[in-house]
C-alpha cells in the first residue's frame, strides 16, 4: 500500500529556541526575574516543552505563544479545581535532566512530579517513583506504544505516564524537487525525470517506500545541485545524531543494545543502517554535516532550499509551523522508508513526556490528580492543537474531535504509525553510569561515519564500528 503523504507548514522560530534554552532554570514566574520560592504547600512539577515554566514571560514577548497559552490554561484550570499552587520548572532534557535528577536525589530535593525520558527505567528500578493508580479507564486507554517499550512499568504497575507522543517523519522540500526537475511546476512527478533512468520509474520522491529509492533521488539531486545543495541532511551532533541514527537502525532491525541490555553497535543490522546513512551523507550539501541541531543551523539547509529531505522529529512541526517567511505549500511529511531487503516498519518514540510522582512527594493525591488531568480529553486535544504532539490516549487519538482539529491533516504522518500494528517503536537507551562518556564515544564514531577525510575518502566502516562498539561497551561496563 502506498503511504499517504500530508502537507504541513515548516518554518523557523529562533525566539522559541532562545526561550527554551533560557527556560532551563525558570519557574512559572518570569525567568528573567528569577525563580519563585517554592513552599511545602506548592505542587512542584519539573517539566519540558510544551509545558513551559516561564509562560508569563513568554506571553509578554508573544501574547499568541501557543505553548505558553496552553500551559497557562492547564495550570490555572488545575489550580482553580484543586486549590493548590502549581509551580512548573523546566530543568533540561537528555543528559542535563539526568544530572538534575541525580543531584535532587542526592540532596533530597526531588520535585513532587518529574518528567522523564530515557532515564525513566533507571528511576523505576531504583525505586524513586510512586506507582500510578490511574484507574482502569485511563490505563486501558493509554496507547500500547507508550507501554510496550518497557520503560515505565514494573511488576505489573505503571510508574510513568506519557501525556503525549512523538516520532520521526521524512520532511520533503517540494521547491527543491520542482527546481531540479523531479517534479513539474504543478507538483506531479515529472515524466522527463522518470525517463532519465530506469530506476526512477517506480520511485515516489514524495513518499519513497525504501531508503534505496530515496537514495536514488538524493544522488540525482546532488548531481544537479553540486556542493551548494543536495539530497538528504544528516545530523552529526552527539546524542542528537544518535536519536536520528536510531530511526535508520530500527528499520534495519538494529538497535544500540542487545537483548541483555548491553551495547551492541557492530551488529550486521546496524552496519547496514550506518552504511545507508553514509551514502545519504554523501548527497548532503557541503558543510551541512558540521551544522548543529541545537542552533537550528542544520535545518536551515532545508528551509533555504539547499536540501530536499531531512529525517526529523515532531519538533520540526512544533517549533517552526508558524513562520510567515516560508510557504506551507513547499513542504510535506511522509512516513519513514524502510529497507528493500530485510527491513521493517520502525520508528522512535521522541518528544514523549513521561510524568512520574517522586517517592518523597508529600502531596501524592493531588500529584496523581495532576497527571490524570494531563491525560484528560481536553488537555490531550490541546497539546496536539497547540504543539503538534500526538495524544497518548487511544480514545482521543481515535475520536472525531481530533479529526476536527485544524492541524490533523498535517499530523497524519506522525499519527498513522501509532495506529499501525506492523510498526515497532524504539526508545533511546538510558545509561546509569558514564552516560556522557558513552555518548562522547558515539560522537567520535558519528564524525568518522559521516565526514570524509581530507583526501575525500571515508574511514573503513568495519574498523570504526568495531572501535565504537568496544569503546561504548567498555564505558558501559566501567572497564575504560
Amino acid at each position: 500500500m502506498r503511504k499517504t503523504v500530508f502537507k504541513w507548514t515548516v518554518a523557523l522560530a529562533a525566539l522559541v529556541f532562545l526561550l527554551a534554552a533560557a527556560a532551563g532554570c525558570g519557574g512559572v514566574d518570569d525567568f528573567l526575574d528569577g525563580e519563585p520560592d517554592v513552599t511545602d504547600e506548592d505542587l512542584l512539577v519539573w517539566s519540558v516543552d510544551p509545558l513551559v515554566g516561564n509562560y508569563s514571560q513568554r506571553l509578554k514577548l508573544d501574547p499568541a505563544d501557543p505553548r505558553a497559552l496552553m500551559t497557562k490554561d492547564v495550570v490555572q484550570n488545575f489550580q482553580n479545581a484543586h486549590g493548590v499552587n502549581v509551580v512548573i520548572r523546566n530543568v533540561g532534557w537528555g543528559i542535563e535532566l539526568q544530572k538534575q535528577l541525580r543531584n535532587a536525589i542526592a540532596t533530597n530535593t526531588m520535585p513532587d512530579i518529574t518528567v522523564g525520558e530515557q532515564f525513566v527505567r533507571l528511576m523505576v528500578e531504583n525505586s524513586q517513583f510512586e506507582p500510578l493508580d490511574l484507574g482502569d479507564s485511563i490505563l486501558n486507554n493509554l496507547s500500547p506504544r507508550v507501554k510496550e517499550v518497557g520503560t515505565s512499568s514494573k511488576d505489573g504497575k505503571l510508574y510513568a505516564a506519557a501525556w503525549a507522543m512523538g516520532n520521526f517523519v521524512l520532511t520533503v522540500n517540494l521547491k527543491v524537487l520542482r527546481d531540479n526537475g523531479v517534479l513539474t511546476p504543478a507538483g506531479a512527478v515529472d515524466p522527463a525525470w522518470r525517463a532519465l533512468d530506469p530506476t526512477y520509474a517506480e520511485i515516489d520522491p514524495l513518499a519513497p517506500d525504501t531508503w534505496e529509492d530515496l537514495l536514488e533521488v538524493c544522488k540525482y539531486l546532488k548531481s544537479k545541485m553540486g556542493s551548494g545543495g543536495g539530497g538528504m541532511l544528516m545530523s552529526n551532533t552527539k546524542s542528537d545524531s544518535a536519536w536520528r541514527a536510531l530511526a535508520f537502525m530500527g528499520t534495519a532491525k538494529g538497535d544500540f543494545l542487545d537483548a541483555n541490555g548491553d551495547v551492541k553497535m557492530n551488529s550486521p543490522e546496524n552496519k547496514k543502517a550506518f552504511e545507508m546513512m553514509r551514502r545519504f551523507a554523501e548527497t548532503a550539501p557541503a558543510n551541512s554535516i558540521n551544522a548543529t541541531a541545537e542552533t537550528g543551523l542544520w535545518r536551515d539547509y532545508l528551509f533555504k532550499n539547499k536540501a530536499a529531505y531531512i529525517v526529523e522529529g515532531i519538533d520540526i512541526l512544533t517549533s517552526v509551523q508558524n513562520d510567515a517567511d516560508l510557504d506551507i505549500k513547499d513542504y510535506l511529511a511522509s512516513e519513514l522508508p524502510t529497507f528493500e531487503a530485510g527491513g521493517v516498519k520502525s520508528n522512535v518514540l521522541v518528544g514523549s513526556g513521561y510524568y512520574s510522582i517522586s517517592k518523597t512527594c508529600n502531596k501524592k493525591a493531588v500529584a496523581l490528580e495532576f497527571i490524570k488531568y494531563l491525560l484528560s480529553d481536553a488537555v490531550q486535544l490541546k497539546v496536539m492543537e497547540a504543539d503538534m504532539r500526538v495524544p497518548s490516549m487511544k480514545n482521543v487519538l481515535d475520536s472525531d474531535a481530533i479529526r476536527a482539529l485544524p492541524n490533523y491533516a498535517l499530523m497524519r504522518a506522525c499519527i498513522d504509525p501509532f495506529n499501525d500494528p506492523d510498526y515497532t517503536f524504539k526508545t533511546f537507551p538510558g545509561f546509569e553510569d558514564n552516560a556522557s562518556e558513552i555518548w562522547e564515544k558515539w560522537d567520535t564514531f558519528s564524525g568518522a561515519l559521516l565526514k570524509a577525510g581530507g583526501d575525500g575518502n571515508y574511514a573503513d566502516l568495519t574498523v570504526i564500528l568495531d572501535k565504537a562498539h568496544s569503546d561504548m561497551l567498555g564505558k558501559q561496563k566501567g572497564m575504560l
